[in-house]
C-alpha cells in the first residue's frame, strides 16, 4: 500500500507499507494483534446447532434441567452442568485429533470452523478451543482462550459479573487466583479427542497443572471474549457459509454417569476484622523480625521437606483427630510406551503421585519426591533442629506449613520469595536410631502466619484482620480451604501475589516466640500486673510505686530469722531478696559470676517459706536449668514444676504433681509424729 499526498504536482509525503492478506479462515499469529483471535469464534456457524442439540439430549440422558440458559439460574452448579454437557456432547460426535504446525501462536495456522470440524471430524487444539468457546458464546456463557507454546485451551466464566478489563491479559498470577477461587474454570481440549470416554473433572484437572509453576514458561496469555466483544471484535461473517451438511453415521451415545459432582467454589469465611490496634499489637510486631533472613516471610527449599499432599485440609484433620504418619518416598511411574509426551508429562507422574498420596493418607503415609537416603538425612536434621530448640529454648519450632504465599518486592524483580501461611505445630518420634520417623500434631494451637501479615501491612499497607488469634474450624480441626479463600480474595487484586497450595515441613524460629505468644493469648492475664497495665492504660498504682529495700538499713529492719536464704546471700542480695516478696518492682543487674543465679534461687526458696508461688521465666531453658539445679541442691527440687522443653508434657507434668503430693504427705506425718 502506497500512500501520497501532493499539491501542484509537489510530492509533499509518501509512505509505503507492506500488507500481508490473509485468507478468510488464517489467522496470524499473538505476534502482531492476539486479540484478533477472538473474530475466529464463530456462534453463528451453521453447525453451531448442531452440538447444541447433541449437549441438549446429553443433559436429558443426565436427567438434568435440559434448557442451556448461560447464567441466567445465577448456579455456579448448573453453569458446570451446562458445560459438562457440551464437553459431552463435543465428545460424542468422535472428532479425531491433528497436531497444529510448529510455533502456530507466533507465526498463526489456517483455522478449522465448526462446519468444517463437523464434516471431517478433525481438529486441532486451536480449533477445538474456538469451538468450544463458540459454544459457550451461543448459550451465553463468556469465555476465555489461553494460549501456550504450542497449545492452546479455553476457559469460563463462572458468573456473569466475573471478568476482565482487557482482552489480552498476560500475568499468569492474576489468571491463577482467579481459578484458585473458581472464577475461572479451564479445561483441557485436546482430552475430548480421546477413547474411551474422559470425563469433564480429568480435562479441568489437566488444565489446573499446565498452569502451575512447571510450565509457567510455556504461558503466552489470554484472550477474553467478552471483552473483545465490548472492544467490536465481532465474529467474521458466517452469511455465505454453507447452511447443508451431510449427515454421517450418528456417533456414539454418551457413557451412563459421565458427570461428576461438581466441586463448587469454597464458601467465603466470615472473620473478625473490628480489633483496635493497642500497644500490645505494637510489642506483638517489634517482636516479628520482618527481614528476608526470616524463614517465615522467605522459605528457602533447601531448608523444607515439600510433601505431596492433593488434600492439605484432609492432613490437617487427620491430624488434629491424633493420626500419625510415616514420610515416605513416592512410588515410582511406570510410563506407558507410546503414550503422548506432553499428555505423559501432564497426566502421568503427577497424577500417579498425587493419586498415591492421596490413598496413602488413609493409610497413614505421607509422600515426597525424594529418595530414601536424602529423605533420611533431610528428617534427621529436622529432627536434631527440633529437639535441640525445645531444649534450649522451651518452644517447638517444627511446623508442617499448609500453604504458601509466593510474592515479589521491586528491588528483587526477578526473585520470587515464598512464606509459608497455616502453621501446623507437630513433631517427629523414634522409637531407635534404626527406626523410622512418625509425624504426629504437637499439642499446641495451629496459627497462622502473623510475621506475614505483619510484612503485608508494613511494607504493602495491605490490612488482614481477623487471623492473628483463634483461627475458624470446619467439622474437624482448622478449615485450611476457607482460610486460603478468604486471603484470595484479599490479595485478590494485588500484583504478584498468589496463594499457592503447596505443604512443607520445616523448622521456623519465632524470634522472642515465646512472649509473642504470652502478648497474643494472655493479653488480659497481664495486665493484672501493676507495670503492663502503666504501660499499657498509664495507670499509676494507688499509693505510687514502692522503693526498693535500702541493703544499709537492713539489720536495722529485718532479723535472721525472717529470712529463708540457704544460700550464701551478702547486703545487696538480701535487700533483692526482701523487696521481691514485699511487691517491691525492681531490676537486678550484675556481670557474670555476681550471683544473679543464686540470688534467684534464694528469692524463691525465701517466698515458698512465706507460703507464696513463684514463677520463673527465662528466654533460654540452660538459665532454668542452673536455677533448678541450685533448689535441687538444697531440697526443694520436688516443689518445683518445670513447664519447659520435654517436661511440658502432660505426662511428664503429673508426674512431679505426684512427687509434690507425695513429699507432702510425708511432711505431714512427719508433723503428726
Amino acid at each position: 500500500v502506497r500512500l501520497r499526498t501532493t499539491f501542484q504536482e509537489n510530492v509533499l509525503a509518501e509512505l509505503t507499507q507492506d500488507i500481508e492478506l490473509l485468507a478468510r479462515d488464517e489467522w496470524g499469529g499473538w505476534g502482531s494483534s492476539p486479540e484478533l483471535l477472538a473474530a475466529f469464534v464463530a456462534p453463528n456457524d451453521p453447525a453451531i446447532g448442531r452440538f447444541i442439540k447433541r449437549a441438549i439430549e446429553v443433559l436429558t440422558q443426565w436427567q438434568l434441567q435440559s434448557e442451556l440458559e448461560g447464567y441466567r439460574s445465577q448456579s455456579w452448579k448448573r453453569v458446570l452442568e451446562q458445560i459438562s454437557a457440551l464437553w459431552a456432547a463435543v465428545y460424542s460426535f468422535k472428532i479425531s485429533y491433528a497436531y497444529p504446525p510448529a510455533n502456530f501462536e507466533k507465526t498463526g495456522q489456517r483455522v478449522r470452523f465448526p462446519s468444517r470440524i463437523y464434516e471431517e471430524r478433525l481438529s486441532t487444539c486451536l480449533d477445538t478451543t474456538l469451538l468450544f468457546c463458540a459454544l459457550c458464546e451461543q448459550i451465553g456463557l463468556h469465555s476465555t482462550i489461553l494460549l501456550q507454546q504450542g497449545h492452546a485451551f479455553v476457559g469460563v466464566w463462572m458468573s456473569e459479573r466475573a471478568g476482565s478489563t482487557q482482552i489480552f491479559q498476560d500475568d499468569l498470577i492474576w489468571i491463577r487466583k482467579r481459578m484458585d477461587l473458581k472464577e475461572l474454570v479451564f479445561w483441557e481440549t485436546t482430552l475430548v479427542h480421546q477413547q474411551p470416554f474422559v470425563k469433564f473433572r480429568q480435562a479441568q484437572q489437566a488444565a489446573i497443572e499446565a498452569l502451575q509453576d512447571a510450565h509457567a514458561q510455556e504461558f503466552v496469555g489470554m484472550i477474553d471474549l467478552r471483552q473483545a466483544r465490548l472492544e467490536r471484535i465481532h465474529p467474521l461473517d458466517f452469511a455465505r457459509e454453507r447452511t447443508q451438511h451431510s449427515e454421517i453415521a450418528r456417533s456414539v451415545d454418551i457413557p451412563e454417569g459421565s458427570i461428576d459432582e461438581p466441586e463448587a467454589p469454597h464458601e467465603v469465611i466470615q472473620v473478625n476484622t473490628g480489633k483496635a490496634i493497642s500497644p500490645i499489637d505494637l510489642w506483638q510486631a517489634k517482636l516479628l523480625d520482618l527481614t528476608l533472613r526470616n524463614p517465615l516471610l522467605n522459605a528457602k527449599d533447601n531448608s523444607l521437606l515439600s510433601l505431596i499432599a492433593p488434600e492439605p485440609g484432609k492432613l490437617e484433620d487427620l491430624l488434629a483427630d491424633g493420626k500419625e504418619f510415616q514420610i515416605l518416598p513416592a512410588p515410582q511411574f511406570q510410563a506407558v510406551a507410546g503414550r503422548d509426551e506432553r499428555l505423559s508429562r501432564r497426566r502421568g507422574e503427577e497424577d500417579f503421585q498425587k493419586e498415591q498420596a492421596r490413598e496413602g493418607l488413609s493409610k497413614g503415609r505421607l509422600y515426597t519426591r525424594k529418595n530414601e537416603g536424602d529423605l533420611q538425612k533431610q528428617l534427621v536434621t529436622l529432627f536434631r533442629k527440633s529437639k535441640a530448640d525445645q531444649e534450649e529454648g522451651g518452644a517447638n519450632t517444627l511446623f508442617l506449613a499448609l500453604g504458601f504465599l509466593h510474592w515479589q518486592r521491586d528491588d528483587y524483580p526477578d526473585r520470587i520469595f515464598r512464606a509459608p501461611l497455616i502453621l501446623v505445630p507437630v513433631e517427629l518420634k523414634r522409637r531407635s536410631a534404626q527406626s523410622g520417623f512418625r509425624l504426629r500434631l504437637h499439642d499446641e494451637d495451629t496459627r497462622f502466619n502473623s510475621t506475614l501479615l505483619e510484612m503485608l501491612r508494613c511494607d504493602f499497607d495491605i490490612e488482614i484482620k481477623g487471623l492473628h488469634g483463634e483461627l475458624p474450624t470446619d467439622h474437624s480441626g482448622v478449615d485450611v480451604d476457607g482460610i486460603w479463600n478468604y486471603l484470595r480474595h484479599k490479595l485478590l487484586d494485588v500484583p504478584k501475589m498468589e496463594v499457592n497450595t503447596d505443604v512443607g515441613l520445616g523448622t521456623f524460629s519465632f524470634a522472642k516466640y515465646l512472649m509473642w505468644k504470652d502478648l497474643v493469648d494472655r493479653t488480659e492475664q497481664l495486665r493484672v500486673n501493676d507495670v503492663v497495665r502503666k504501660l499499657l492504660d498509664q495507670q499509676t498504682p494507688a499509693g505510687g510505686w514502692p522503693p526498693p529495700r535500702d541493703s544499709k538499713l537492713l539489720d536495722e529492719q529485718i532479723h535472721p530469722q525472717e529470712l529463708f536464704t540457704p544460700l550464701e546471700a551478702d547486703s545487696s542480695q538480701i535487700a533483692a531478696i526482701v523487696s521481691s516478696i514485699e511487691g517491691r518492682n525492681m531490676v537486678m543487674i550484675g556481670p557474670p559470676g555476681t550471683g544473679k543465679s543464686q540470688t534467684i534461687a534464694n528469692m524463691i526458696a525465701h517466698n515458698l517459706a512465706h507460703g507464696k508461688t513463684v514463677l520463673f521465666v527465662a528466654e533460654k531453658a540452660a538459665a532454668l536449668n542452673v536455677v533448678y539445679r541450685r533448689l535441687q541442691q538444697i531440697g526443694l527440687g520436688d516443689l518445683c514444676l518445670e513447664l519447659h522443653s520435654n517436661k511440658a508434657r502432660k505426662t511428664e507434668v503429673l508426674e512431679q504433681l505426684r512427687k509434690s503430693v507425695e513429699r507432702e504427705s510425708m511432711v505431714d506425718e512427719l508433723t503428726d509424729w
